[in-house]
């Protein structure tokens, strides 16, 4: 199925970059000789009234061939009026420009259409609270629903953070519901810098919240030789599918509960790695002692990197994080913004639980040097909690009842952000300011599109509106043979009302081929160290 779609998902690039050519060379009275998806030998060919229509081997581009573009075939008196070069400048532009504008219109339509299937949210509930951040010190509290930011509704989780992250360190109105009545308060999210590489903007708002969920992993205080052991998630109670942790801790009114359904973590022994099995375990007749003695699993240390300033320090799997440097954290999200924050090698005391003892550790983070591909250097500490998939459906989901209306914001907010993004990265690469060997070519695309597979056909759409996004920003490049180097020439014929010298256009596009491939032997090298050898 990858190989199916890898070639769909070039193919319907590749279609919607040539067809706009296509089209506009048609509405212009241009004489289209040949259209062709995918480069080489022809494997599926069909001859038009005018147009040879074909489906070639090799799936790393495609082409239009239009009369009069190639200066070397000589173009018959008969269809002279119907060359490109017959045309008026902007009908020219209009036609050079079409191609990228179409694959900058075509992820309109695929984020419209995987919002239309997309249509559970998590909801806008507080889970955990920082109680160190803006919104511990408002009273916000686990449960409460968040219906508006700056005086626009809230929806969904999603609408909430968006809307907070773009007022950092700004104060903002924001409206939440208790459960009894709604209340009006102003916050100001803290200005935290962004942690991707590529981003719009450097610094983004928070203010210290998850969404709710309900965890079905246990820990436990205590080291008691329980039936159930720490880091067991409970799946069914009596035969039941267990839905919120209430259902869990319901049973305290009971002595015992007739029949448990678990799964265990098992590691694999693989001693540099975070390997491990789930066991699926049925449990009769368990007493429910250990219900008194659990802990939320959020702050429990599940994996201590071999050889990390962590380990050194005495760290334990299983170790329950109580604080750092005095301050209290109710989530690993906190514990690691917190974490991200302290860029020194200051030395940083934690309290631990581990069993019945109360210790006090003290270490530092250890610089790590970025890689050739991010270049961004990070402070590591080397202890990590525990996440199963089996355990995401705790998050609490709502269902969209204006399926349109949120499509239609869904896709103009993603095309947007995409574009921005790309552009940004585009930005980036020519300026230095980004490594080429966030490059890639078929390869990755090949790889990309089996992981997206991975999650459903409609994550396919996802990835092919970000290649689309891609392909018509790349193909604006002024670079002669590509589309925005033959819309520059169009540009200067019009401010110098006369034809750019041919022998200066043979020369800059033999010069732009060479870039281009060079270009492609980057992307096939990248493409063969970050997926064959690795």
């Amino acid at each position: 199925m990858q190989i199916i779609a890898f070639l769909l998902l070039i193919s319907i690039l590749i279609f919607a970059h040539e067809f706009g050519h296509f089209i506009f060379a048609k509405i212009f009275g241009v004489k289209v000789i040949k259209f062709s998806i995918g480069m080489g030998p022809e494997i599926i060919k069909y001859q038009g009234k005018e147009t040879k229509y074909t489906i070639s081997l090799l799936p790393i581009g495609g082409y239009v061939s239009l009369l009069g573009h190639d200066p070397t075939i000589e173009v018959t008196e008969a269809d002279r009026n119907r060359s490109l070069p017959s045309k008026a400048n902007w009908q020219r532009f209009i036609i050079m420009f079409a191609g990228p504008a179409f694959n900058l219109l075509l992820p309109f339509l695929l984020y419209f259409i995987y919002a239309i299937f997309d249509t559970q949210h998590v909801a806008p509930v507080v889970g955990q609270v920082n109680m160190n951040g803006p919104a511990g010190s408002i009273g916000l509290k686990s449960g409460y629903v968040i219906t508006e930011v700056n005086g626009e509704r809230v929806k969904y989780w999603e609408d909430f953070s968006r809307k907070i992250s773009k007022f950092p360190g700004t104060p903002v109105s924001m409206k939440f519901f208790d459960g009894e009545k709604e209340h009006s308060v102003m916050i100001t999210p803290t200005k935290e810098e962004t942690r991707e590489k590529i981003s719009i903007n450097k610094y983004e708002g928070k203010i210290g919240v998850t969404p709710y969920n309900d965890s079905f992993t246990l820990f436990f205080s205590s080291d008691k030789d329980f039936v159930v052991k720490s880091f067991d998630t409970i799946t069914h109670i009596n035969g039941k599918k267990v839905e919120s942790r209430d259902q869990i801790l319901s049973l305290k009114d009971k002595n015992s509960v007739e029949k448990l359904t678990i799964l265990r973590p098992e590691r694999v022994n693989v001693p540099l790695l975070d390997f491990f099995t789930l066991k699926k375990i049925e449990l009769e007749n368990v007493s429910t002692e250990f219900l008194s003695s659990l802990l939320s699993p959020e702050m429990a240390v599940w994996w201590v990197h071999p050889s990390s300033v962590a380990q050194k320090a005495g760290f334990k799997i299983g170790d329950y994080i109580l604080s750092i440097n005095d301050q209290i954290f109710s989530h690993w999200v906190f514990l690691q913004n917190y974490l991200d924050k302290q860029k020194d090698d200051n030395e940083l005391t934690f309290k631990v639980k581990r069993g019945e003892q109360i210790l006090e550790i003290k270490t530092a983070q250890r610089l790590i040097k970025g890689d050739e591909v991010t270049g961004n250097p990070y402070y590591e500490l080397g202890i990590v909690p525990y996440f199963i998939p089996e355990s995401t459906p705790m998050l609490k989901i709502v269902t969209s009842n204006t399926v349109i209306s949120d499509s239609i914001s869904e896709m103009w907010y993603q095309t947007k952000t995409m574009t921005q993004l790309v552009f940004t990265a585009i930005v980036k690469l020519v300026t230095g300011n980004l490594s080429f060997k966030h490059l890639g070519g078929p390869i990755m695309m090949y790889e990309a599109s089996g992981l997206a597979l991975e999650y459903g056909w409609l994550s396919l759409l996802k990835l092919m509106a970000i290649l689309s996004i891609n392909l018509g920003l790349l193909n604006l490049l002024p670079i002669p043979m590509l589309d925005g180097g033959h819309i520059l020439f169009i540009l200067a014929e019009s401010i110098r009302r006369k034809p750019v010298n041919q022998r200066f256009k043979e020369i800059t596009s033999f010069i732009g081929l060479v870039c281009l491939i060079l270009l492609m032997i980057l992307v096939f090298k990248n493409d063969i160290e970050n997926f064959i050898f690795k």
